[in-house]
């Protein structure tokens, strides 16, 4: 039931990302603004956003259910445009966005609701104002670096290159282990 909920949030989170994506005002054309949101393993939502000083910033509900917001806070680091989020196996929630250097970057919970890592970058180009999408893949095998390995359910985010085509890259292990090369 869990993991049923947790993928229908998904869908709704982003569903709701497109609808709340709108070009940033003249003033600050620099990035995308988009509010992007998902439910923490205990059941409160918790949003994500990039502000007028392209910095990430989230709030969450203290109770679940209940809208009781904290004030948007910053989390380290400078986005371009682009963010996406996913809720891990372990309850930690991990968040991507596009760099100042046009690549992938990727910050996550240590913990479900604790403190945030670094940021890791994923390296390649990504189109300036391109939607990140994230969320849950269903295969019975996956293909990692020209292998397939078994799996059912994982979660993945995709990109559109400076190629104008999307990639993709896939978790291939519980909460880490991300593929080394883009799709």
């Amino acid at each position: 039931m869990r993991r049923l909920l947790k993928h229908a949030f998904l869908v709704v989170a982003l569903i709701g990302a497109g609808l709340f994506a709108l070009p940033a005002s003249p003033a600050s054309a620099g990035y995308w603004q988009q509010e992007v949101g998902i439910r923490n393993q205990d059941g409160r939502a918790e949003y994500f956003s990039i502000d007028s000083t392209r910095h990430l910033i989230h709030q969450w509900e203290q109770t679940p259910y209940q809208g009781d917001f904290v004030p948007w806070r910053r989390l380290s680091g400078i986005l371009s445009s682009g963010i996406g989020v996913i809720l891990n196996d372990n309850g930690t929630i991990g968040v991507f966005g596009r760099a100042e250097g046009g690549d992938l970057d990727y910050v996550q919970q240590l913990s479900p609701g604790g403190d945030w890592s670094g940021w890791t970058s994923f390296a390649g180009r990504i189109e300036l104002h391109s939607e990140v999408t994230a969320g849950v893949w269903a295969s019975d095998t996956c293909t990692v670096g020209g292998f397939h390995i078994p799996c059912h359910e994982r979660n993945y985010v995709k990109v559109i290159g400076t190629d104008g085509a999307p990639h993709y890259k896939y978790q291939y292990c519980v909460n880490g282990c991300w593929s080394p090369n883009w799709e």
